[in-house]
Formats: structure tokens, C-alpha cells, sequence
């Protein structure tokens, strides 16, 4: 059976995402995350910087009712702010009040599509205070390859119809 919502734990994607990110220098961003959606199957593989918070994310099964999520799916390519995304029920304000818990703010998404595939670049900071805007436009450049080097994760690959067993 194919799980829909598949955390990336594996020791080789893990290192190559950590390798990745860290290249970069994008001075105020702490936390990222990574994805992949495929809009017909809505199978969806994820990496998130935070072990914990992407290990609390997966066992409560946050995917299904995250705001964050759900609005990278549904909105049309390009950058999105959290404080953008509407938050419509119980369980998606629990999702982001546990963000904070792991002092994940000002977050923003990047969406590019590719091949009928959806990926998705989480960017957040533990400072409260932080000017979003202003850091995106600074690092645009980094951004954007950092965006093309993720794309070539290892694990990620919906396009060859991995399949993970429950």
C-alpha cells in the first residue's frame, strides 16, 4: 500500500538535505523544510532541518490538516507568508501553535512546479522578530539554486512511483 504522507528519515537524504542547506548561507533562516507533491496520486514526501518537530509532524499526522501545507497545494506557484495562510479549523490552529512550541516563525514557502509535481521550500526563522521580505529579496539568487538543488534530493523521485509500506 502506498502511504500518501511520507516523512524522508533515511540516513542518505537526510545527510544530502542537511549538506544542502548549509551550503547556503541564508543568515536568519534556521528552520526548512522540503517537499514534493504529486497532484494526482496526492502522494506527498517531505524533509524538515527540525528532527523533532518532523517527527511530531509525522506520528500526529499534522499533513492532513495543515494549513501550510494544504495552501502550497491548492495556491498557484510562488511565495507565500504563514501569516498569509487562512487557518479554518481547531486542528490546523493546534498545527501552527506547535510551530511556535518549536520557535518556527515568519515562515514563507517558495512553490515551483515541474513535471506535473509540486515542490515546496519551507523557509523559517526562531526569531519573532524578522523581516521576511526583506531577507527573501536579499537571498533571491541562493534561493533559487538552492530550490533546483533540492529538487534533486534523494528520496524524493514521485515520478518513479516509489512505494513505502505502512
Amino acid at each position: 500500500m502506498e502511504k500518501k504522507h511520507t516523512a524522508l528519515y533515511d540516513y542518505t537524504t537526510r545527510t544530502e538535505f542537511e549538506k544542502i542547506i548549509n551550503h547556503y548561507k541564508l543568515n536568519g533562516f534556521d528552520y526548512f523544510a522540503f517537499s514534493e507533491h504529486d497532484p494526482i496520486t496526492h502522494v506527498n514526501r517531505y524533509i524538515m532541518s527540525d528532527k523533532d518537530w518532523m517527527k511530531e509532524y509525522d506520528e500526529n499526522l499534522y499533513s492532513l490538516n495543515d494549513p501550510v501545507r494544504n495552501s502550497a497545494i491548492s495556491i498557484a506557484p510562488g511565495i507565500s507568508l504563514f501569516k498569509e495562510m487562512p487557518v479554518e479549523s481547531k486542528e490546523a490552529e493546534h498545527i501552527m501553535q506547535r510551530r511556535d512550541r518549536y520557535s518556527i516563525y515568519n515562515g514563507v514557502i517558495i512553490i515551483k512546479d515541474i513535471n506535473d509535481n509540486r515542490f515546496q521550500l519551507t523557509m523559517a526563522t526562531s526569531t519573532e522578530k524578522f523581516n521576511t521580505l526583506k531577507e527573501l529579496d536579499k537571498y533571491k539568487e541562493e534561493i533559487h539554486f538552492l530550490m533546483q538543488d533540492l529538487e534533486n534530493l534523494p528520496g524524493l523521485a514521485l515520478d518513479k512511483k516509489i512505494l513505502v509500506t505502512e
